[in-house]
């Protein structure tokens, strides 16, 4: 009987197999290229991307199969890929840009990083969402550049003569943890900016300890389905708790604030927000305020010191601003801290002939339209001034930050 039972669950899953893989064909998307989403090909694409491959990863290999725009399966549902970018402008800065201001993830992941309907990262409860956006843009006023100038040329200072000390206290050359450094100086330009605090030596490197092994968590939780967690008992185990970690000295943080310690924070109280939501916020502005700007200033540093005749132009031209923002775009367009772009319709629209399906998924791969030859010629290369010789490039540049109503 059990037997028997087996032979026929099996026969009919073969036939439902074959059946799918005949029929399957995602409706409204015929024009777009890809192969073709038979059961087997999202069974493979389920392994490359959660066993194999990066998102990232995953999407550049694609695209170098079937093009700058495909249709993929992601997350169990029909997904956009695209590194053109007239087709990006109009996903992120169009007249539909505002239906495109929620990301795919998955609801048990972003529950587990603290992000699900909380801040502005990955909220895709779109109320909470914008009055959370609100706060993040009103709350850092217009004197932020130069108060982060500020802190920064001073931390920049004690990180020198820190340096210094290790060195003429050891009698030896240091060795240079440049990333590190980057990293305490960003960190100390958001807490005073945003927060109106200072931390110490200490306290400020088991906090940017403690974010470095989030985004770590953050990768593991954001896109694996929940039943894949199991699978790797250890690394779930260490990130569960590197996610505490980074909560449990966030409240402790915000627990410490006075409410009028800066606009920003008076702004989370005065919106009535739930002391959850206000920890969310915190954690994020740090988290964005701290790593991301780190990477993109150390891969900067990395690009100049390959590059000593922009380096020395930078140097002589240290009251040019123009030049020395030339030199960030450049940077971040060859070495983008985040590769991809993760979006989802909110409702149908049409974009470029294309119908797009409320639900459908949109991913975004930056680092290939970067360093594209059709919109960037000789893309490989690391040469700011071709942002200054053409200025439709500004325009383009911009996407790397997210552009439009969701823009960094």
């Amino acid at each position: 009987m059990v037997s028997s039972l087996i032979i026929l669950g099996s026969l009919s899953f073969v036939v439902l197999s074959f059946l799918i893989n005949r029929i399957y064909k995602p409706i409204g998307y015929t024009s777009i290229p890809g192969p073709a989403l038979r059961l087997s090909t999202r069974l493979l694409m389920f392994i490359q991307l959660h066993f194999l491959q990066t998102l990232p990863e995953f999407t550049e290999f694609w695209c170098k199969l079937y093009g700058d725009t495909i249709g993929v399966w992601v997350n169990g549902g029909y997904t956009i890929v695209s590194c053109d970018a007239d087709f990006v402008q109009k996903i992120l800065a169009g007249t539909h840009a505002s239906n495109f201001i929620a990301r795919t993830g998955n609801d048990d992941g972003l529950k587990a990083i603290g992000m699900y309907q909380k801040g502005i990262i990955w909220n895709n409860d779109v109320p909470k969402w914008t009055l959370q956006r609100r706060i993040f843009q009103s709350g850092l006023g217009s004197n932020v550049r130069e108060k982060a100038f500020e802190v920064a040329t001073e931390k920049t200072r004690q990180e020198i003569n820190r340096i210094k000390a290790t060195a003429r206290d050891n009698n030896t050359v240091p060795t240079i943890d440049l990333l590190n450094i980057l990293r305490h100086s960003t960190l100390a330009v958001t807490l005073d900016v945003a927060l109106g605090i200072q931390l110490d030596q200490e306290r400020s490197q088991h906090l940017i300890d403690s974010i470095v092994e989030y985004f770590k968590a953050w990768e593991f939780f954001l896109m694996k389905p929940r039943f894949i967690w199991s699978l790797f008992p250890l690394r779930l185990y260490h990130h569960k708790k590197s996610i505490s970690r980074l909560q449990e000295l966030i409240r402790n943080l915000v627990s410490t604030l006075n409410k009028q310690s800066a606009p920003f924070i008076s702004q989370l109280h005065e919106n009535g927000l739930t002391i959850d939501e206000i920890n969310q916020c915190v954690l994020e502005m740090v988290l964005a305020g701290t790593d991301t700007s780190s990477v993109s200033l150390y891969y900067t540093f990395i690009l100049l010191t390959e590059n000593e005749e922009i380096q020395n132009q930078l140097l002589d031209d240290s009251r040019d601003d123009s030049f020395l923002e030339s030199v960030l775009r450049e940077s971040m367009r060859i070495m983008p801290v985040g590769p991809v772009i993760i979006r989802k319709a909110l409702a149908d629209c049409d974009i470029s002939g294309t119908r797009i399906q409320a639900g459908t998924n949109i991913v975004i791969n930056v680092a290939r339209m970067n360093r594209h030859p059709k919109w960037f010629e000789d893309p490989l290369k690391f040469n700011p001034q071709r942002f200054q010789q053409n200025e439709n490039l500004i325009a383009l540049s911009a996407t790397m930050g997210g552009k439009g109503p969701k823009s960094c």
